[in-house]
């Protein structure tokens, strides 16, 4: 059977006659915002709050009314709300302030209330019931961390003897140890010699009033290896406000810190490489703007990193090319050509003038959008000079060859014939010196 809600309304009226059935506290949370789509009245008989002053509190309606110790296991406990199946149920126990300020023990039973369109669960539903009035003792105390045994973070805690107390399923096979072996345990078992100190830090640092303590570091598996290890640490108090236990969340982080260090050494190698490239190279802004460049791209232009940064490229373009520049550019930044190339004058810095050849790359983001583009540039003057020394020498050659009023060839060093003017092909009587040239 199906329950089909004509509107909002329809799905209120429901909700409202569902919470006059429910003895807790009825509660639809939405897991992106943080805060309270629907809540029942029973708020007002359990917390003496009206359902209109919770909406008010927002996104801070946690921070606000649950006690600052149950906090980090709270927000464990949403993100694990993710991998909730449909049917599945989680349990959370956790304290709450009334509008007297008296603290009063919950538990918090919640499963999913809808789906957004890619899957991932959108809202929960929660029926909150209070189950103690007074604090709770150091066995009742512990038992947050043991019933969370269909989270995927590992839970445990351990006394201020460092006697662990309790134990949870994904700790057994994060740890490789099963609950019957660990519980009561010294937890130096499962922290490498290195890394004992952090105990006395977790309890001094949760002794100055911390509400938790969050570190990355490493801790022992069953088989003696190290493992990168993110923890959450909170303390647990007794009846008089003690600390008299340590709870913690871990997760194993290994894959991250090889992610990391991979990621790292590909952007230093990515620096070096851009740094020390033989040719001038920048990234610019697809409104010409100047974002990074390399010192070989500063010995081109006779500009300072800094000074370029304060740049665009045509600035630097000779004003005479970027009329045709700008015509070429037109197709590679909206898109049509994923590549640029061209020989154009840059103005340095000193007035000098140098050609240069670039070749150009747009980086886009996923949507299409540029981001900006990469940029490779060569000083070609030398070979600019070269080439047209070349076509000068020719083109004298030629002028040479073809005033003559005698027979001119030349020749090259092994007497092969290159070329003949007129009057040297009108002395052998030929029309066309092609046929002999190269021979």
């Amino acid at each position: 059977m199906s329950l089909n809600f004509r509107d909002e309304t329809q799905l209120e009226r429901f909700l409202n006659r569902l919470d006059d059935l429910t003895p807790g506290m009825l509660v639809i949370s939405d897991l992106e915002l943080r805060t309270c789509t629907y809540i029942g009245g029973n708020v007002s008989a359990t917390l003496g709050y009206t359902p209109q002053e919770v909406y008010a509190m927002g996104a801070n309606v946690a921070q606000t009314l649950m006690h600052p110790e149950d906090t980090p296991r709270f927000q464990l406990h949403m993100e694990q709300m993710q991998s909730l199946k449909e049917g599945e149920i989680a349990e959370f126990e956790h304290r709450m302030r009334d509008r007297a300020g008296e603290w009063h023990w919950f538990l918090s039973r919640d499963a999913i209330f809808d789906r957004d369109e890619s899957g991932r669960v959108k809202r929960i539903v929660s029926s909150a019931a209070r189950i103690s009035t007074e604090p709770r003792a150091l066995d009742s105390a512990v038992r947050p961390a043991a019933v969370n045994e269909s989270s995927t973070d590992a839970f445990y805690s351990y006394d201020l003897e460092g006697r662990i107390l309790s134990w949870n399923r994904s700790a057994a096979e994060l740890y490789q140890y099963q609950s019957e072996e660990i519980i009561g345990k010294d937890i130096i078992t499962i922290i490498p010699s290195d890394r004992v100190h952090e105990l006395t830090t977790i309890i001094s640092e949760l002794g100055s009033g911390r509400l938790a303590v969050t570190l990355e570091t490493e801790r022992l598996k069953r088989d003696g290896s190290c493992f990168a290890a993110s923890l959450i640490a909170w303390p647990i108090r007794d009846t008089s406000n003690q600390i008299a236990a340590v709870s913690v969340a871990a997760r194993a982080i290994s894959d991250r810190k090889r992610m990391e260090a991979e990621l790292r050494r590909s952007e230093e190698l990515h620096r070096v490489s851009f740094e020390l490239a033989p040719l001038g190279m920048a990234y610019l802004a697809p409104d010409g703007r100047f974002v990074k460049v390399n010192q070989n791209y500063c010995e081109i232009t006779g500009y300072t990193k800094a000074e370029l940064l304060t740049l665009n490229v045509r600035d630097l373009t000779h004003p005479d090319d970027w009329p045709a520049e700008s015509v070429l550019l037109e197709p590679f930044l909206h898109g049509r050509t994923t590549e640029f190339a061209n020989e154009k004058r840059y103005v340095r810095k000193d007035g000098e003038i140098r050609w240069v050849a670039i070749t150009a790359r747009m980086i886009r983001d996923e949507d299409g959008q540029p981001l900006h583009t990469v940029d490779v540039i060569q000083d070609i003057t030398d070979k600019k000079i070269a080439d047209q020394r070349l076509l000068d020498s020719e083109e004298f050659s030629r002028t040479v060859l073809e005033s003559s009023p005698d027979c001119m060839k030349i020749l090259d060093t092994d007497g092969t014939l290159l070329a003949m003017n007129n009057p040297g092909m009108r002395l052998l009587e030929i029309e066309d010196c092609s046929p002999l040239v190269g021979k």
